[in-house]
């Protein structure tokens, strides 16, 4: 009897060893990284996988039999849409670009019930993807193609020389759509806006020549207003100069021009180097002064003879 109770607890030993040596071997204790959320499963090696929670890391929820876990960022992803060749964006005018993009910065709300509802609606989780792949799906499933169409529809109601214009605009009707498209989903906007738009070259260059013969236009309005300013000028100039000697010509007469005579030789006599100068003087030793004509200075020198 007694071998018997022995043998059974032999068993029970070695089965619980074998026990936990295949749990120790089967389990994990799965690690979430700063950044990122962590939504685990466990496998039983009978029955359908099982969801156990979503951890916040950094952290692990601790050792779980056969746990899987799938890794949502939630950093700010940042994606492009280009559209050229077969996708070009037409204008209003008809007028095709060379290229046309649209710049959108998101990021999965930080919640874990969020991420929860994001994995379980709207990624599609394959082995072996990493976190970026999982968003980056989610991404295309949901956002992508209504995004695309929202910057196409809004691209086109504009002329084509108009769409660098309104770029501004252009991006923020975008945003304003995919955020109320996202407004009760895990995916929060940041901000959409339009990248990089290019013309066909022989549009840039009609433009670029266009802009060289304003240019040319409005240099030379600029140089016939200069030329008209410095005739002003020099008329004005003139005027001033005949002005002046017609107030001068009016105010010398005989007798300022004796005063002027007097005073300069006061002047000179006083100074300590002066010079004596004869000067013809009439009555009472007053400088003669007189206003004659050419014609007179010589009717003059003829009687004098």
């Amino acid at each position: 009897m007694k071998s018997l109770v022995s043998l059974f607890a032999l068993i029970c030993a070695v089965g619980f060893a074998l026990w936990g040596i295949v749990w120790f071997m089967g389990s994990d204790n799965p690690i979430v990284p700063g950044g990122y959320y962590g939504y685990i499963t466990q496998t039983p090696i009978l029955g359908p996988s099982r969801f156990v929670g979503v951890i916040k890391g950094p952290g692990g929820p601790g050792r779980l039999w056969n746990p899987h876990t799938v890794l949502v960022s939630i950093t700010p992803y940042n994606y492009n849409e280009d559209f050229a060749g077969p996708t070009a964006v037409i204008a209003k005018d008809n007028l095709t670009l060379d290229s046309f993009s649209m710049h959108t910065s998101l990021r999965i709300k930080d919640s874990a019930e969020q991420v929860k509802i994001f994995v379980e609606q709207y990624s599609t989780v394959h082995p072996g993807e990493s976190a970026d792949q999982v968003v980056y799906g989610a991404y295309q499933n949901y956002i992508e193609q209504p995004l695309r169409s929202a910057a196409r529809d809004a691209a086109q109601r504009n002329d084509g020389l108009k769409i660098k214009d309104n770029i501004p605009i252009i991006g923020n009707e975008v945003e304003t759509k995919i955020k109320a498209l996202c407004k009760d989903t895990p995916f929060q906007i940041d901000n959409i806006v339009v990248g990089n738009t290019t013309y066909p070259s022989q549009i840039t260059e009609s433009v670029a020549k266009k802009l060289a013969a304003t240019q040319d236009l409005a240099r030379q309005e600029t140089l016939i207003q200069i030329a008209e300013k410095e005739a002003t000028i020099r008329e004005k100039t003139a005027t001033g100069i005949a002005n002046a000697n017609n107030t001068i010509k009016q105010s010398l007469t005989g007798e300022y021009l004796q005063y002027l005579a007097i005073e300069a030789q006061e002047k000179s006599m006083s100074s300590p180097n002066h010079t004596v100068i004869y000067i013809p003087v009439g009555p009472m030793g007053i400088p003669i002064t007189a206003q004659t004509r050419p014609e007179e200075v010589g009717n003059k020198e003829a009687t004098a003879k």
